[in-house]
């Protein structure tokens, strides 16, 4: 079933492309979007590369999702964790943020983007308008876990008394389980 377009909407995401599409920053492998900041984050604009890294052509995106939570339907608290972060611009608390989040990408599964967002000047019905962009950081949160994994096994591997403590605090923060052996022994 093909999902029902708003003429309305179809309007507005006419008005909001940028006259200039973006193209050095898509040559940088950066994703434009821009979005209503209301309760489903309602798309107006996306360029080829924010379409792309959902696995999308500019064309089948915008036919196909009409709003951020349309697009994380399949990850609906993803797509909470995301508006309430934007939420703030909203209220006036933040005028930019930024997180690490999974974006669905078409045929099942995700990959990890760093959004970074700020709340445009434009306002469609009294509704403020979203600047958002988004980096593919799979590499990267692959690199951070093979790294966790690497020392989480040096540290359990090592036979001798490992342990790591905050140097402000002393709080222990880790023993490996030579050293948590002996502490028990004593």
């Amino acid at each position: 079933m093909e999902p029902q377009r708003d003429l309305e909407s179809d309007h507005l995401r006419e008005r909001h492309i940028p006259k200039e599409h973006g193209v050095p920053l898509e040559m940088l492998g950066v994703g434009v979007s821009k979005h209503l900041l209301d309760k489903d984050l309602t798309v107006l604009w996306a360029n080829a590369q924010f379409c792309n890294d959902a696995g999308y052509t500019e064309e089948e995106y915008l036919a196909q999702f009409s709003s951020l939570r349309q697009h994380y339907e399949e990850y609906p608290v993803d797509f909470e964790l995301l508006r309430n972060k934007l939420r703030h611009l909203h209220e006036g608390c933040d005028t930019k943020a930024s997180m690490t989040c999974r974006m669905p990408v078409k045929g099942g599964g995700f990959c990890w983007v760093r959004v970074a967002a700020r709340a445009a000047d434009d306002l469609v019905s009294g509704v403020p308008v979203l600047c958002l962009t988004t980096v593919n950081v799979d590499d990267m949160i692959s690199s951070e876990n093979e790294k966790k994994q690497y020392f989480e096994f040096m540290m359990e591997e090592y036979a001798g008394n490992i342990y790591i403590s905050d140097m402000d605090t002393y709080e222990l923060l880790y023993l490996n389980q030579c050293t948590s052996q002996q502490n028990l022994d004593s």
